[in-house]
């Protein structure tokens, strides 16, 4: 009761008097200094509820945060690995004969691992099925081979690789590379284990059966480029690397690439398609050096003199390029398949001086189609130039 008193006339009195003598404000007496004592206490027990409230949140808090960064489950298991590994040194059958009996080879794996016995750490690891951990260890020991067989089966193509190239084994290197998708290196590898037609098959199985966007395609183009410009070209015979050329060259002319598509075409002994690559970048004498080079036997012989008539043309022998067209139009009359031809032939006639001819053989072509090139606009040329 005293306390209440203390409280009530002693506090909140002093808080009235307070406001009287320092700011003027006078409560007054009976109902409003009930009213302003019970206010304030209500106002103030509504502030300790809410810093009750606040404190308890923030403790809650902290401990679910010292929760989510501590496992005592872990740090029991750290602690007595510890303690295990300790005692390992001291009695390795004591600490770990129990563990073999009870199955916990992951945690004999571990104890071996941490007091440097490696190939004892693989053999547990591999029993606990933790391939990974069991090449890793294999390796520590220097059984690199048979860490890189075990990566196979594990699905980690790219590290069996490494490890059989460290060993010299190129053949399994060659399997790794190839299901890594490194398919320039599986080839190089192949050859280096000797094996000419699988190191081609790597390749020319992709290109084969690729179903790849153009982009991935022209991608493994520069890497199968790359690898016969260098090692894997100094491996491989002439006759094995034209096949991977060819296909080279047709992916890089589909980009745009006809330099390069020229050079790889003539690698791959395709005189026709190099040829043809060289007129489109303009290197007349280039393509008709080529195309003398043809065997008649050849498929694409027949399809290449065209090529060779226009070669001379643009190399501005006339006399050549009307010898070259000779065979291919005789006895014959112009026709939608051969428009082309005769049309080169006027123009030869033109450049010859022989107006006369010139204009009769597009006149030929305009029977045909009178809308063809600019028959319309040259032959009235051609025409004034007789009448001057």
């Amino acid at each position: 009761m005293r306390l209440v008193n203390w409280y009530w006339d002693g506090i909140l009195g002093k808080l009235i008097d307070l406001l009287d003598e320092q700011f003027k404000i006078k409560v007054g007496e009976g109902t409003p200094t009930l009213a302003f004592k019970i206010g304030v206490s209500a106002l103030g027990l509504f502030l300790l509820v809410e810093i009750y409230f606040r404190i308890r949140d923030a403790i809650q808090q902290y401990l679910d945060s010292k929760k989510k960064f501590v496992d005592v489950t872990l740090i029991e298991d750290v602690q007595s690995l510890h303690i295990d590994t300790i005692d390992a040194v001291k009695h390795p059958d004591l600490v770990i004969k129990p563990l073999i009996k009870q199955k916990k080879y992951a945690r004999v794996a571990a104890i071996y691992a941490s007091i440097n016995q490696p190939k004892e750490a693989a053999k547990f690891f591999k029993k606990a099925g933790d391939l990974k951990s069991a090449a890793d260890n294999l390796a520590l020991a220097g059984q690199t081979a048979q860490a890189a067989k075990l990566l196979m089966k594990h699905g980690d193509h790219l590290t069996a690789a490494r490890f059989f190239e460290e060993v010299g084994d190129h053949a399994n290197a060659a399997k790794a590379h190839q299901l890594s998708g490194q398919h320039a290196k599986a080839a190089l590898a192949n050859a280096r284990a000797g094996n000419q037609a699988g190191a081609v098959a790597v390749f020319a199985e992709y290109f084969e059966n690729t179903q790849d966007p153009p982009q991935k395609q022209i991608e493994m183009a520069d890497a199968c480029y790359a690898a016969l410009q260098g090692e894997l070209g100094e491996t491989i015979d002439i006759d094995a690397r034209k096949p991977l050329f060819a296909e080279v060259a047709k992916r890089f002319m589909q980009a745009g690439r006809t330099h390069l598509a020229a050079e790889c075409f003539q690698q791959a002994g395709d005189l026709y398609r190099a040829a043809h690559a060289c007129l489109l970048l303009k290197r007349p004498e280039q393509a008709a050096e080529l195309l003398q080079q043809m065997d008649p036997a050849q498929p694409d012989f027949a399809a290449s003199r065209p090529m060779l008539a226009r070669s001379y043309y643009d190399l501005q022998n006339y006399t050549q390029c009307a010898t070259t067209l000779a065979p291919l139009i005789q006895g014959k009359a112009p026709a939608p398949a051969n428009l082309d031809l005769f049309y080169l032939l006027a123009l030869t006639l033109e450049q010859q001086g022989k107006i006369d001819l010139a204009i009769k053989t597009l006149n030929a072509l305009r029977a045909v189609n009178p809308q063809y090139g600019d028959l319309n606009k040259r032959i009235p040329a051609l025409q004034a130039r007789l009448q001057k």
